[in-house]
């Protein structure tokens, strides 16, 4: 579950000079979120981190760290008290870092949210140019938890690129995801959403992402001439209702596909199917363009599992 605007926000008077929270953060919002979601895995906060200051307290001061540590410490002790386990609320703080200005502002609010709690997995989604080209996103991206750059970026930015977010994915205190951002995705081949469970199984990436489900840029997505951009959500979108796809479908057999695969590989008591299953995972990479598991060689996996 994802979403922004039910971030607990407190004004610049909440704090006193020291920068501590003296009156009590509004969750309203954001307990209502979890009530919507309860089951969720993950909750997803977009917090629109700004470059100048953080709660009236300007960047790269002092103040700054001690009020940001405050905040993210009172949010911290809620989610434990409603039993929210450590790391299952992430927060995004800049959307697809790629400037110098905005490596700094996500180095700041990372660093000063890891000074004061674990309660938080940290998550950054960054584009090119290639980060370590990029003033401050190496020492920004010590403070986080998940690395989930664009599989269009992972992909097409040569051994140099992957060889930097794969030594991510072996790192055991960091996870690699991948997401994905194309519009309009209806128009697409549904390849685009079931190939992405494969994609980053290759690379040992843990999580695979997509913008967005809400995101039709229509309040109708069974007219999209009128829509205001390219539509991202995989099903159609309606005032009054909410219409099944077949790319919503591939996203979800893609990831039923690699778990089948993993768990012949692991389990079966058919020593066929074992290596055959993990023949095909291990060319889980060459597949990856447009190709999957065919279906007839899914089925006599199945048949000869039976």
């Amino acid at each position: 579950a994802m979403t922004y605007r039910i971030m607990p926000t407190p004004a610049p008077e909440d704090f006193n000079e020291a920068g501590e929270l003296i009156k009590p953060l509004d969750f309203e919002k954001f307990d209502a979120f979890l009530a919507t979601w309860p089951d969720a895995k993950k909750y997803l906060v977009f917090v629109h981190a700004s470059p100048k200051h953080a709660f009236g307290a300007k960047a790269g001061t002092p103040r700054f760290d001690k009020v940001v540590g405050s905040w993210a410490t009172a949010w911290a002790n809620h989610l434990r008290e409603k039993g929210i386990d450590d790391g299952r609320v992430m927060l995004l703080f800049v959307d697809e870092p790629h400037t110098p200005e905005q490596w700094l502002t996500t180095l700041r609010w990372a660093r000063a949210t890891k000074a004061a709690t674990n309660a938080f997995d940290l998550i950054v989604d960054p584009v090119r140019p290639y980060p370590p080209n990029v003033e401050h996103a190496v020492e920004a991206l010590k403070y986080f938890d998940i690395v989930c750059p664009t599989w269009g970026h992972y992909n097409r930015g040569g051994e140099r690129e992957q060889n930097f977010y794969n030594k991510i994915a072996e790192d055991p205190d960091k996870q690699l995801w991948l997401y994905s951002c194309s519009g309009p995705v209806l128009w697409f081949n549904p390849a685009y959403f079931r190939m992405q469970t494969w994609q980053a199984y290759s690379v040992g990436a843990k999580g695979s992402c997509f913008w967005a489900f809400c995101d039709a840029r229509t309040k109708n997505a069974w007219n999209p001439y009128v829509a205001w951009g390219s539509g991202f959500s995989p099903v159609y979108l309606a005032p009054d209702s909410v219409t099944h796809t077949k790319h919503w479908e591939a996203l979800q057999e893609g990831m039923q596909d690699v778990a089948l695969f993993q768990q012949w590989a692991a389990k079966s008591s058919n020593e066929t199917v074992r290596s055959q299953a993990a023949a095909v995972l291990d060319q889980a990479f060459d597949r990856n363009e447009y190709f999957w598991a065919a279906p007839d060689e899914m089925q006599v996996l199945r048949d000869a599992d039976a």
